[in-house]
Parts: C-alpha cells; structure tokens; sequence
C-alpha cells in the first residue's frame, strides 16, 4: 500500500486515527482543550496565593496539624507569624515535631483531645479560653477554634487573650471595691439615672427611713423637699449641659414619715466613651443636726445684736442726759471758769455718744466708719462753738475707713481737743477762720489724721510737750499710749497750727489701752 490511510471508522471528537503503509494501526492521537487546563491552573495558584496571604497576615495564630499514630498524635505542618509571636519561637524550630513533644502542656491544657475528636468526627469545636502552662510559657490565656480539612489535616486557629483577661480581672475587682465601698460606707451613696431612677446604699435608707426596694421605685424628686426640687434641677440640668462635672449644694428630703432632713450632697456625672450621660454618683451627709444648731447660732446672735443695740442707744441716750445736765450747770453757774469745765466734760460725753450712736446704726456692731463719724463730730463740734461773733468753717478731706470703737473714741476725744483748742487760741478778736481735718490710709496699714487750722499759731519757740495744759496732756496720751501712734505739731511763721497723726490700723491690743 502506497502512502498513509485512514482506518475506517467513526473517530472521537478531536482524534485521528493512523495506519502505516502495510495497512496496520499505528497511533489514536487525542487532542484536548489546554486553554481550559491552563486556565484551572491559574485559578488554583491564584487561590494557593490568597490562602498563603491570608495565612501569614491574619491577626489570629493558625497551626497545621497532620494526625499521626492513628490520630493520637500530631505533627506540625505549618506555623504562621501570629502563632510564632504567640509562642516566642520560629516555626522552622517547631515544623515536623509532635504537638506533645513542642508543647508539652497540651494534653493538661486539654486541647488535645479536641484535636482528637475533630480529626475523627469532622465537625467544628471550639475551646472556650483557658490558661497554657509548660516550662517555657509561665501562663497564658488561649482560646481555640479547630477544624478539619478536606486533605485530613487539622487546623487551630487561636489567640492570646492574657491581657483581656487581666483587663477584665482588673475591672472586676474595681467593680467589686466600689460596690464593697458602696455598700457599707456609713455616708449616704446614690446611683442615679438621668431619667430620675436611683440606687442607694444602705446609709443612705437608713438615713430616709426607707429599705432599698422601696426606694428602687421611685425617683430623686419624688423624696425630695417641694421647695428644693427646683434647686436640685438646676444642677442636673448644668452637669448634663457639661457646664460642670460635679456641685456641691444643700438640699432636704423627706423622711418617709413625711419630715425633712437636711443633707449636704456632692455630686458628679459619669459619661460612656463618646460622652452620653451614664449616671450621677452622690455621696450624701446628714447635716440636720448642724443646720439646726447653725439656726439656733443665728437667733442667738439677732437676738446679742438686738441687745447690743439696744445697749448702745440706752449709753448714748444716757451719756446725751448727762451732756444735757452738765450743760444745764454750766449755764447755772455764774463763774466762767467752772461753766468752761462743765462745758468741756460735756463736750467729751458728747463725743463717745455720738460714737454709740453709730454703733446702734450700723450694720456690724463691731466695727463703724470712721469718716461718718468724724463727718458727724465735726458738724457737731462746729455747730456747739456756733456763739455770736464765730465764723469758722470745717474742710473734710476723709477715706472710708472701718474702725473699732477703742480707735475710734480717741481719736474723736482728740479731734475734739485740737477743735476746742483752735475756737479758744486760733482766732483771737474775730474768731473767724478755717480747720481742715483730712483722713487717710498709709501704704503701711497706717490710718494718718491731719488737723490743721488758718489762726495766729504759736511762737517758733513754743514746745508743745512742756505745756501743763490738760487738753495737750490729753491729746498725746491718746495718740502716743493709748492709739500707739505717732504725733507732731508745726506752726509755719505765715501762721496757723498744723498737727499730724499716725495711727497703725492694727494695733497691738496687749499694749496701752485704757
């Protein structure tokens, strides 16, 4: 036979069937799709590369398990770098050991026999979290998920949750201290909803005659005084504005036999993590007892300054008859002489009643204002030197100062000594003319009280501290021992008396009174 022929015959899609030139069978040659072959092989690498991407970057430790000794044992096959972080070592040292020999506390963890089970069954289980122990791990909280694979192989995908756990071991005991100290403190302790629901301790039933289950169903206002719900509201309604994240205020509840305590009540606002309201805490102190004595102090004290008022208006009104007799005497009394002394005496009585009179008009009965008080002597001292053929003026430059009685009586006894002096020396003839009294405050915590007067003054020669006078004696007792201060007198040559006075706005109580 010539040539190449076809054996007869139908032939397989894609098959070509050969004899040689004797007309034998050769070769049946079959031609397949490789497109499709190539294409599956693509598939599986890609599907090989995801799985190896997802193995080595998932957070999760993973371990691969081949089942030895009828799966009473296993090999590690694979390792990925979550479980080498976990267990502080390369997979190249744990790859193809048994599982008993790498980790040998595997069988007490009792995992193992999960391995076991799943590898025999198939189905899926999962590790609740335990600790793992051996010699090279001191103890750690694990928990596991295994299943099987289609090639046999077991699979454990785990994670460290030592941390998590310390975590919640360590908010439990804080929970449990605070509901220790909840519980027992001896001050009242509330919980309370931004709805109005309250916890409480057992203090703070104790404290309202309530038991806890009681209080449990109703609300803050609901045990709290009508007049004070207001109040009350006002802070919760700043704490959740995050105006303040605690107050501090005074309110009543009712007690449940319908009277009221008193409490002192400190209060802060707790927030979840994006800053909505949790709860109020409330630490809550019974000051029943100390508002009272606190109330009982205040009727006390109206009542001493009611009686020291009255004191003062009684000395002044007393002190004003004596003045109004001695006046009556002096005018009696044909001898000018004695008259002047009744005159003078009278005019001191004057001057420390006028001084009682501001007590009784002043707010702190302690303390009076020392400019009202000169402003008010020196009208008086102007007015009581009004005689026929007098025209003098008084010019007051004067600080508010806050004086107590034994400063401010000497120095109306010594304003009242240098204003007689001026009306009997300074202004011989006409006696007309002008004083000056000004009032200041040092830097020094001094109190500085010039008089001055436009008269003849004195000659060069004259010594103030020499003169027999009773008026002089006077003053510089009062100024140097008793008012611890300081005093000068100066006469220029134009004429006129000045005299200066430093005075220390504190002075030592201990020394020089009279």
């Amino acid at each position: 036979m010539k040539g190449k022929r076809t054996i007869p015959g139908k032939a397989a899609q894609g098959t070509k069937a050969r004899a040689s030139s004797q007309g034998r069978f050769v070769a049946a040659v079959t031609r397949h799709d490789l497109t499709t072959v190539k294409r599956g092989e693509q598939a599986f690498r890609e599907s090989q590369a995801r799985y190896q991407a997802l193995f080595e970057n998932i957070r999760e430790a993973v371990a691969v398990y081949e089942a030895v000794d009828g799966g009473k044992n296993f090999i590690i096959r694979d390792f990925n770098p979550a479980a080498e972080a976990i267990e502080k070592m390369p997979k190249e040292a744990l790859l193809g050991r048994r599982v008993t020999e790498a980790f040998p506390g595997i069988e007490a963890f009792g995992i193992l026999d999960v391995f076991r089970r799943v590898w025999a069954t198939g189905s899926i289980e999962s590790f609740p979290a335990r600790v793992y122990k051996d010699a090279r791990d001191p103890g750690t909280w694990r928990e596991n998920w295994v299943y099987k694979l289609p090639s046999g192989e077991i699979v454990a995908v785990y994670r460290d949750i030592t941390e998590q756990k310390r975590t919640e071991a360590a908010l439990r005991e804080s929970e449990d201290k605070f509901k220790y100290f909840f519980d027992h403190s001896v001050t009242g302790k509330s919980i309370t909803l931004p709805t109005g629901e309250i916890q409480v301790n057992a203090a703070l039933c104790a404290m309202l005659g309530y038991t806890a289950d009681e209080l449990r169903d109703l609300k803050w206002s609901d045990i709290t005084h009508p007049d004070d719900i207001a109040l009350t509201q006002e802070f919760v309604d700043s704490l959740l504005a995050r105006e303040r994240e605690s107050a501090r205020f005074r309110k009543r509840y009712l007690h449940k036999s319908g009277a009221s305590v008193w409490t002192d009540i400190s209060t802060s606002i707790r927030r979840d993590p994006e800053g909505r309201p949790l709860y109020f805490i409330s630490t809550i102190s019974n000051i029943t007892d100390q508002v009272r004595a606190e109330e009982e102090v205040r009727r006390s004290l109206q009542e001493k300054e009611t009686l020291l008022r009255e004191v003062y208006h009684r000395t002044k009104n007393d002190m004003n008859v004596i003045g109004a007799m001695l006046s009556l005497q002096a005018r009696a009394k044909g001898d000018e002489t004695t008259a002047g002394i009744f005159r003078e005496v009278e005019a001191k009585i004057r001057v420390m009643a006028l001084v009682h009179q501001k007590l009784y008009e002043s707010k702190d009965l302690s303390r009076i204002d020392l400019r009202d008080y000169i402003s008010e002597l020196t009208a008086q001292l102007v007015a009581s030197h009004r005689d026929p053929g007098t025209a003098l003026q008084a010019s007051l430059d004067l600080a508010s100062i806050q004086v107590p009685i034994d400063i401010a009586i000497p120095c109306g006894m010594i304003l009242n000594e240098l204003f007689s002096n001026a009306v009997k020396h300074a202004f011989p003839g006409t006696r007309t003319g002008q004083v000056r009294i000004r009032l200041a405050r040092t830097d020094r915590d001094e109190i500085e009280l010039d008089f001055a007067d436009d008269g003849v003054g004195v000659p060069a020669d004259f010594d103030f501290r020499t003169q027999r006078s009773l008026g002089l004696q006077t003053i510089f007792m009062l100024a140097e021992h008793q008012l611890q201060g300081s005093i000068r007198f100066e006469s220029p040559e134009g004429g006129g008396l000045a005299c200066w006075i430093r005075i220390p706005e504190k002075p030592d109580t201990a020394k020089g009174r009279l």
